[in-house]
């Protein structure tokens, strides 16, 4: 069923009339909760200390944290060529990678934005709509006024992507 009616107030087309709910934002896998997702995936053997390499090359993701698990679990990979490729395009966080580029790459505001945290060797202040938009990305975390990255992934990733630009 469809209706139509006169419009009364302009609405801004950036913003959906439907978010009416409360966004509930996905907290940062503990080590503890990777271990028990490894468990499930059949993976009790890898040792802890392995499994937190995991979680901080990809800060505790709950995406990437699973599909890691789940390549692990069907043995394309080892945890030590997993973690060696994650941020290449020949590892299995790839096609995620590529697709955050891509979102990117039209955006030289948050390209310079990057390149600011770059070089600037991590935590640091840069302008508050690039990022507020990285951040809703997952690219980076605020800390108080600053950002950094989320994760080792992210960082070794773009550090590459922008170092010829």
């Amino acid at each position: 069923m469809a209706y139509s009616t006169e419009l009364y107030i302009p609405l801004n087309i950036n913003q959906s009339p439907f978010n009416v709910g409360i966004p509930v934002k996905l907290p940062n896998l503990t080590l503890g909760q990777v271990q028990q997702l490894a468990k499930e995936y059949g993976l009790q053997c890898l040792p802890n200390a392995e499994l937190e390499r995991l979680r901080v090359m990809v800060g505790g993701h709950p995406y990437l944290i699973q599909l890691g698990l789940y390549h692990l679990h069907q043995k394309d990979v080892t945890l030590e060529e997993l973690l060696q490729t994650a941020p290449t395009l020949e590892g299995i966080y790839s096609s995620h990678l590529q697709g955050l580029w891509i979102m990117l790459s039209g955006h030289s505001e948050l390209l310079e934005a990057l390149r600011t945290l770059l070089h600037a060797g991590g935590r640091t202040q840069i302008q508050q709509i690039p990022a507020y938009k990285l951040e809703s990305m997952g690219i980076v975390q605020f800390e108080a006024n600053q950002v950094n990255f989320s994760c080792q992934l992210y960082h070794s990733y773009f550090s590459s992507c922008l170092e010829g630009k």
